[in-house]
């Protein structure tokens, strides 16, 4: 018998897989971008989101089967551009109602009209998925005051879950999470991840002054609970439509939207927290520290 090759006595050790070191690769190039582009702000982050978002309709649209027309897709792109860029205008805070409602009405009237006769519902759902949550990463990123701790927060929460998720999954396992959507996914890992982002949420709260901690660590782990949530939901819809991932652009994650569904849910959440309980003037604000307006 091989020594790698597990007895009772000697049970394998656990793997973490053999594409983990280009998964490990991959990851730190899009850490360095994310936080480069969250770092700078302005029009360099608007201007990442944006491509994001872009690429994000690309691969739903691929997922779904749901658009064959390119005016769907441009139209889809030209919408969640508009969005963001109505969220630079120097006056923003005056113009961000009208300017954003409408450009979300128009995209969205203009692509049922066009995928009317191929899955409008798709195409639809696609542009919300992607474009409202986009344009509320750069709705937080905005505000002087605190939007890169903001916006940091977010990416700390979800990539510690990712991480960790990944990682006490692989060397714990044990019973499977929701086998029928995810057979990868363990409680371990779940759980595990859910103390990563605790974990990583209270190092924010030591790093910007007038946090509660108590407060930052249930928000962490709320919001990690809706990451994860959002991921299982991507992984649905991936055995829906019978694919294996969103896309191949990514080496050893797949597309870009495997990588920020979890993203993508935790900042819808995050925004609809501010707009019921914060202020619209102070969005960061209101998520690290509280406040309403």
């Amino acid at each position: 018998m091989s020594d790698d090759q597990p007895n009772a006595a000697h049970p394998a050790a656990p793997r973490l897989g053999a594409d983990f070191r280009t998964r490990v690769g991959s990851a730190i190039a899009m850490i360095i971008i994310a936080a480069a582009a969250t770092w700078l702000g302005g029009w360099w982050f608007a201007a990442l989101v944006m491509v994001g978002g872009s690429i994000i309709m690309w691969e739903w649209a691929n997922m779904t089967g749901g658009q064959t027309s390119g005016f769907v897709f441009l139209t889809q792109c030209v919408t969640i551009i508009a969005m963001i860029a109505s969220l630079m205008v120097p006056t923003f805070w005056v113009g961000l109602l009208p300017l954003w409602a409408i450009a979300w009405t128009a995209g969205t009237v203009l692509v049922m009209w066009l995928a009317k006769d191929n899955g409008p519902e798709d195409a639809v759902t696609g542009l919300m998925y992607a474009a409202l949550p986009c344009a509320g990463l750069v709705w937080l990123r905005n505000e002087t005051a605190l939007g890169l701790e903001a916006v940091s927060f977010l990416f700390v929460v979800v990539w510690a879950t990712d991480i960790l998720a990944y990682v006490t999954g692989r060397f714990f396992g044990g019973p499977k999470l929701w086998p029928a959507v995810s057979p990868k996914k363990t409680w371990s890992g779940a759980l595990g991840g859910t103390a990563g982002a605790v974990i990583g949420a209270l190092c924010m709260a030591m790093a910007v002054p007038g946090t509660w901690w108590v407060r930052i660590a249930l928000f962490g782990l709320l919001l990690s609970v809706i990451s994860q949530f959002g991921d299982l939901a991507e992984s649905a819809l991936k055995r829906h439509y019978d694919i294996k991932d969103s896309s191949n652009l990514i080496p050893g994650h797949g597309g870009v939207l495997d990588r920020v569904d979890g993203l993508l849910f935790a900042t819808f959440a995050a925004v609809v927290y501010v707009l019921v309980f914060g202020s619209v003037t102070a969005p960061a604000t209101s998520l690290l520290i509280g406040g309403t307006g």
